[in-house]
């Protein structure tokens, strides 16, 4: 059953309906090897050419301080020293710049570069490969899990470049090269969110027929890291979760569209499928996301599971069905949950106070008229208990005697709320997209009837007797400590 309640504040109410959800992880690791390339020399690195790589100074060929690696001119492989990473989980993290011609030149299409790492048996496995032809000077800041077949104790990484052009042409930059020991991520249960952090460890596993899978840091829901998939056809499969247990509800989780802005959207026909394993061990389909949509559109699930996805074998796998190389089509995926039943409990507090006064300026300022006020309102969950999908509505009564602010409260078209993230994160988003627009999450009231307010100037609209936010997504729950919250702020002018 699910239950709808409201809590009544003084000065507004905010309703939500029901769903759990636990909150995420994240366990750091010690640092197993870095490097800067703050030296003159390539060692303790090694070369096939010492014409085609080496350390280049400047502050465009390096993320930090001054020196970076390159390679250039032709194809050449530049390896690290042995790292020892005899570790239960590692990820490596490394800064990538494609050349240009305002620092060095940048490589052409079949010019890439590939990095590898290397097994115990001395064979070479790839991590990632940065395609020649893209957009000259782009930066890659990377971080990629280490499968299992790369923790060991003569552990090598190294770069790779396909091909180029010969005397001074066609060059990738690379720096800091860390890699970080990872605790492994509990084992999945119901109650239990997967947020990322952790890497993949023994939850999910990797198949490919020319795509790529991992966790970086481009986009997340919570906190810093989600997993991806990219580049052509591949799946990530769970390991089993009982969802036969009485305490299951529901699977959450979180999608996002690539975008250039922080990685590459995926094309028409390069599709998302979300599906579950049945109690007959047939895959069914959950839903499919289109490839070609908007770019980094953010795309938050609860689903319901039929009698079939409850049985002690339950997996759910995300799978790409195409791609167009190493560093393009991504989709984003986050805070995949096993809700179980539970119980909200949602918080609110809204406080004032006057920002200045026409006689006093912002000097100790009194609530006399022309004075303007600030109003912020957090709403917290200090449940174990998420809430509903796209249910989270916070009604709002401009007070007696004040005119709603409703210019651009944080810049040029932010609208007159802003809505900033608690900590940890609320899991909900909100969108502005102008004062009459009805597809945004803002709404206003005048005399009981909705109403749109003119555009400024004046900044104040005294019609404005309410307002409605309406942020989207699952509200997550919450721990003892960790209550996600956010918060709401909006001006006004006392008359």
């Amino acid at each position: 059953m699910r239950c709808f309640p409201s809590f009544l504040l003084a000065l507004g109410v905010v309703t939500a309906a029901l769903a759990p959800a636990p909150p995420g992880r994240a366990a750091p690791g010690d640092t197993l090897f870095r490097d800067d390339f703050e030296r003159a020399t390539l060692a303790p690195w090694t070369t096939t050419n010492a014409t085609r790589s080496g350390i280049l100074t400047g502050a465009q060929v390096s993320n930090s301080p001054t020196r970076g690696l390159y390679t250039r001119r032709n194809p050449v492989t530049t390896t690290s020293p042995s790292i020892a990473a005899a570790v239960p989980a590692a990820d490596v993290a490394l800064w990538v710049r494609r050349g240009s011609d305002a620092f060095s030149e940048d490589p052409d299409g079949g010019e890439d570069l590939v990095l590898e790492y290397r097994r115990a048996d001395a064979s070479w496995g790839v991590l990632a490969s940065y395609n020649g032809g893209g957009t000259p000077g782009q930066i890659h800041t990377d971080v990629f899990d280490l499968p299992s077949d790369a923790l060991h104790g003569t552990l090598a990484l190294r770069v790779r470049q396909t091909g180029g052009s010969g005397t001074d042409f066609d060059y990738w930059h690379i720096d800091d090269v860390v890699v970080t020991e990872r605790a492994l991520p509990p084992p999945l249960s119901v109650g239990s969110c997967d947020d990322f952090e952790s890497g993949l460890g023994a939850n999910w596993t990797i198949a490919t027929s020319g795509g790529f899978a991992g966790t970086g840091t481009a986009t997340a829901a919570s906190p810093t890291r989600s997993l991806f998939l990219n580049g052509g056809v591949v799946s990530v499969t769970s390991a089993p979760v009982d969802t036969s247990l009485v305490s299951f509800s529901d699977l959450s989780l979180w999608i996002r569209r690539g975008d250039d802005a922080f990685s590459e959207d995926p094309d028409p026909a390069e599709d998302l499928v979300v599906e579950y394993l049945d109690d007959g061990g047939s895959w069914v389909v959950l839903e499919t996301f289109a490839g070609g949509g908007l770019d980094g559109e953010i795309l938050p699930r609860v689903y319901t599971l039929p009698a079939a996805g409850r049985h002690a074998g339950f997996r759910v796998r995300f799978r790409q069905t195409a791609g167009s190389g190493a560093t393009w089509d991504y989709w984003h995926i986050d805070d995949v949950c096993w809700l179980q039943n539970g119980i909200p409990d949602l918080l609110v507090l809204k406080t004032m106070r006057v920002l200045s006064d026409p006689v006093r300026g912002g000097a100790n300022p009194l609530a006399i008229p022309g004075a303007v006020a600030e109003y912020r309102i957090t709403v917290s969950n200090q449940g174990p208990g998420a809430i509903d999908l796209d249910t989270v509505v916070l009604d709002d009564p401009i007070p007696p005697d004040t005119e709603l602010f409703v210019g651009d409260l944080a810049g040029p078209g932010t609208g007159p709320i802003r809505f900033l993230q608690g900590s940890p994160s609320s899991g909900l988003s909100y969108t502005y997209l102008g004062l009459g627009d009805g597809g945004d999450d803002l709404e206003f009231e005048s005399g009981g009837a909705p109403y749109t307010p003119g555009p400024p100037p004046p900044d104040y609209d005294p019609a404005v007797d309410r307002v409605w936010i309406r942020p989207k997504g699952v509200m997550a729950g919450g721990s003892p400590g960790a209550a996600p919250s956010f918060t709401v702020i909006l001006q006004v002018r006392v008359r």
